[in-house]
């Protein structure tokens, strides 16, 4: 393996790490604005399952249109969406707002396993998989 394959291995991780944080964190955000929002365990519960739904409809979405398009354009978008919509997470000043975009995120996350598809099909032959 050459350095374009450790810069490619260093940039999936990257994707995988910040799909494990998308998908972490609103359990720690929920209990903090429980009180702030005054949520119901209903709506605790929908803010935390979104991220799912959302990454239930992505992956077979991602999928298909990274076969259509291309996975290096879909990976890039799928990164785009979790990053424009974390970000507005974070702008959400009540449930109703904070819901949708969450879901959009879990789309997006979906996406992240495009890039191991990507990681896979660069890496030299002998390193694909076990001899």
């Amino acid at each position: 393996m050459g350095v374009f394959h450790w810069q490619v291995y260093v940039i999936v991780g990257l994707f995988i790490a910040a799909d494990a944080v998308e998908m972490g964190f609103i359990s720690f955000v929920t209990e903090v604005l429980k009180e702030e929002w005054n949520l119901s365990k209903g709506e605790r519960a929908t803010m935390e399952s979104m991220i799912f739904v959302g990454m239930l409809v992505g992956c077979p979405t991602w999928g298909w249109l990274a076969d259509r398009f291309g996975r290096r354009p879909i990976m890039l978008l799928s990164a785009s969406l979790v990053s424009l919509f974390g970000f507005l997470t974070a702008m959400c000043q009540n449930a109703s707002q904070l819901i949708p975009c969450r879901l959009v995120v879990g789309f997006g996350c979906a996406g992240n396993v495009v890039a191991f598809d990507v990681f896979a099909e660069l890496l030299p032959t002998a390193r694909r998989g076990p001899v």
